[in-house]
């Protein structure tokens, strides 16, 4: 065709070329908005949490106590123990004496 056929072409377009343009940068925002998130269940759950590690911290606390007894009586049983021994080394060496002593009587005779 020729140019004011064109022309005529170029104007029918750009209309619709705006029109589309616009429909895309453009987009329709949603009026209503989601209603805000109540705090309420991330509190009861950062308070459940805390007191289940003051819980454990106790619990933990109470078991570090028991290994302290537990030790103190193993050093208390380790102590009776020792001087146990030493007493009946020292019986065994007194019979031992004593027996040298009853062995070299009855060869000299």
């Amino acid at each position: 065709g020729s140019a004011a056929e064109q022309l005529a072409a170029l104007n029918k377009q750009k209309p619709a070329a705006r029109a589309e343009r616009k429909a895309e940068v453009m987009p329709k925002r949603s009026k209503k908005r989601p209603p805000k998130r109540s705090r309420t269940a991330l509190n009861r759950a950062e308070s459940a949490l805390e007191t289940l590690e003051k819980k454990h911290a106790a619990e933990r606390d109470k078991l570090d106590e028991q290994v302290k007894a537990l030790e103190r009586r193993r050093r208390d049983l380790q102590r009776r123990q020792e001087q146990a021994r030493d007493e009946a080394r020292e019986r065994v060496e007194e019979e031992r004496a004593s027996y040298a002593a009853a062995i070299r009587r009855y060869e000299s005779g």
